[in-house]
């Protein structure tokens, strides 16, 4: 799979499981080609000696055999940039058992043991906007340092590296400047991206970044939230449904129009808000398959794309709906 024509969106994994879902329920949710789950190489290091032990990679001891595994460098459940900082040895990151230094020679014991499809190498994170020259020629020499020594491995030829767009953009910018950025990267690059709000989603899948990892249809299912976004037909409602308001008490309607994930073809509002109510756990599940089936149909619709015009012209027209 080197060649890659996406965007795709990416699961992000959270403690070695893909959140909210069973692999079944990812099944039904992607088709074969869109099964793709990312980690962050902090928490692959957690699963290495298990791997090895037993001869598997990481998605096969998930249940997920046919899943492709992207190794990232932050993880977008918990934030895309560092939590500590990062020194010629390698990135680190604050965790709940310590601080955690990943060399590159970790990053290619990762590699080896969980058999990524695809891994960002180690970067140290690069802010445009930061006005110390010095500090962004030091993160640019510590990256090329990194990139150079896992080229060099044997274990970089057994996987296919993605470039991670978040090395090199501002950090904290507006929307509008993080989609001029994205549309000054090189075309033909296989980019990942890490993405924080919907409106930064749909730059991303308007860019035609390869993979596209995204947190927030797992966050909004958690505090209640549908997502309804269709791309045919504007729905006179909010992109962001509270089904915690009273409001929803007697509604029979699906969560969103037309939509034919599990969620909708089984409830309706009324019933997630009773969920929600009562505090079942399963509404954050329901909520959680509604979510990410809506996201991954947003990517496959960008993907179904044939020009870069018609993307650019359907990225406008969703942007203009928020």
């Amino acid at each position: 799979m080197s060649k890659v024509e996406g965007p795709f969106l990416v699961i992000p994994t959270a403690r070695g499981t893909l959140p909210q879902l069973t692999p079944d329920q990812a099944r039904e949710i992607f088709a074969e080609e869109e099964r793709l789950m990312g980690m962050s190489v902090f928490e692959a290091t957690q699963w290495t000696a298990v791997c090895k032990e037993a001869d598997r990679s990481f998605a096969q001891l998930a249940g997920a055999g046919e899943f492709k595994l992207l190794l990232t460098c932050r993880n977008v459940l918990q934030g895309a940039h560092p939590s500590a900082p990062s020194s010629d040895k390698g990135i680190a990151a604050d965790l709940e058992k310590g601080r955690l230094v990943v060399s590159p020679k970790d990053w290619c014991n990762v590699v080896s043991s969980l058999r990524p499809t695809h891994a960002v190498p180690l970067h140290d994170s690069i802010a445009l906007g930061d006005p110390s020259a010095k500090k962004r020629r030091t993160m640019l020499t510590r990256s090329d340092a990194f990139l150079k020594e896992i080229t060099a491995s044997k274990e970089s030829q057994s996987v296919t590296l993605v470039q991670d767009i978040g090395e090199y953009l501002l950090q904290g910018e507006n929307i509008s400047e993080f989609a001029r950025n994205c549309r000054a990267l090189p075309d033909g690059g296989l980019y990942y991206a890490g993405a924080r709000s919907l409106a930064e989603y749909i730059v991303c899948l308007t860019a035609g970044f390869a993979f596209v990892e995204w947190s927030l249809p797992w966050s909004l299912a958690a505090d209640g939230i549908a997502l309804n976004l269709t791309l045919n037909k504007p729905s006179a409602e909010p992109v962001f449904i509270d089904l915690n308001d009273d409001h929803f008490t007697f509604d029979i309607q699906p969560l969103s129009e037309g939509c034919a994930c599990f969620t909708c073809r089984s409830h309706h509002r009324a019933y997630i808000h009773h969920l929600l109510t009562v505090q079942e756990m399963n509404s954050e599940i329901l909520l959680s398959i509604h979510n990410v089936h809506t996201a991954n149909i947003l990517a496959r619709a960008f993907r179904q794309c044939e020009t870069k015009e018609k993307r650019v012209q359907q990225g406008e027209a969703l942007l203009q709906m928020l």
